[in-house]
Order: structure tokens, then C-alpha cells, then sequence
């Protein structure tokens, strides 16, 4: 009788481990990235698939930006710079600032900059696995986000808001020295 009582243990821990771990293995999701840091990146934004704006961003700290456009050619040398006062702009010789309580909260890199931002602030933000790599759904006051991710290096390559159809594709991903960055500005 005992006999029988520790194999049928024996049998229901086996059991218990073999399966137990294949659940285990499906629940864990891996730790996101550190975007709150100092980066900067290519950008490709389309927007209800007709309208694609290019560019450099970079990201300086929480609120602090910096958005050089591209293309296409009707703004191409625009030049966008974000803080907690406002935004910056200028083109060539031209230039003004929008204070920030006159910003549209559905501003597009205004939405951009929230997603990241507010990403940047979590300090528990676990990001889940896909087919093509890790993402992670948030919300800001003005909708839900998608971030996306690589799944071996875990840098960012997108950025999208499918309630607006709204996308952004990033490319050539780097951390950047702030201090460096600082000395820069200082220079010019």
C-alpha cells in the first residue's frame, strides 16, 4: 500500500514539473529596455497610409527633444525643439516658439514624445513577445500606443497608435552622451 501511495506521488510530481514548467516558460514576459535615457534615431512617420514624414529625432531627457525633418521636400530643413516651456521651431533664418499650453495634445510629435516619455517613466514597463519581437501597449491622455522592439538587441523600431493609423518606423537607434551633447549646443 505504501508502495503504491509514493508511485502515485512520484507519478503526480513528475507530472507537476514537466507540465509545470512549460507553463512557467509561456507566462514570464522579458524586462523592457531603458528608453529614459539620452538617444537618437532615423524616422519614417506615415500617417492614414498617404502622408510620410522623415526625419532625426532625439531624445535628451523626459520633455526634452529635438526633431529634425527631411522629407518631404515641402519641410525639409524644419527643425523642432521640445520642452517643458514649449516648441521651438525654425527653418533657415526664420523661426518662432509655441508655448506649451498652446500645443494640440494630438499634435503628432507631440504624441510621439508622450508615448516615449511615458514608457521612459515606468520602472516595472514588461514588455511581451511577438512573432517579429517584444512590444509594449501603453495608454497616454490622448490614446493607446504600441512600442515595438528587436527581439535580440531590444532597440525600438516602432511606434504606433492604431486609433489615429499612425505609425512610426525607426531606424539607426543610438544612445547618445548627453554631456557630449551638451558641450555641442554650448559650441554652436
Amino acid at each position: 500500500m505504501q508502495k503504491k501511495t509514493f508511485l502515485y506521488l512520484l507519478l503526480v510530481l513528475s507530472f507537476t514539473l514537466f507540465t509545470g514548467c512549460s507553463f512557467i516558460k509561456n507566462a514570464v514576459t522579458a524586462k523592457a529596455p531603458d528608453l529614459n535615457k539620452a538617444f537618437s534615431c532615423e524616422m519614417s512617420i506615415s500617417l492614414d497610409d498617404s502622408t510620410e514624414i522623415k526625419g532625426t529625432m532625439s531624445r535628451y531627457g523626459t520633455n526634452i527633444w529635438e526633431m529634425d525633418l527631411t522629407e518631404p521636400e515641402t519641410v525639409a530643413g524644419l527643425h523642432l525643439s521640445y520642452n517643458d516651456s514649449g516648441v521651438g521651431v525654425s527653418l533657415g533664418e526664420l523661426g518662432f516658439d509655441i508655448p506649451a499650453e498652446k500645443i494640440n495634445d494630438s499634435a503628432v510629435f507631440e504624441l510621439i514624445f508622450n508615448a516615449i516619455d511615458n514608457f521612459a517613466s515606468l520602472p516595472d514597463a514588461v514588455t511581451t513577445e511577438t512573432e517579429t519581437g517584444m512590444e509594449y501597449t501603453g495608454n497616454i491622455s490622448q490614446c493607446s500606443y504600441v512600442l515595438a522592439f528587436d527581439k535580440e538587441t531590444m532597440v525600438l523600431t516602432e511606434i504606433s497608435f492604431p486609433e489615429l493609423d499612425l505609425c512610426a518606423e525607426i531606424t539607426s537607434f543610438s544612445d547618445t552622451d548627453t554631456e557630449e551633447t551638451t558641450t555641442t549646443s554650448e559650441n554652436t
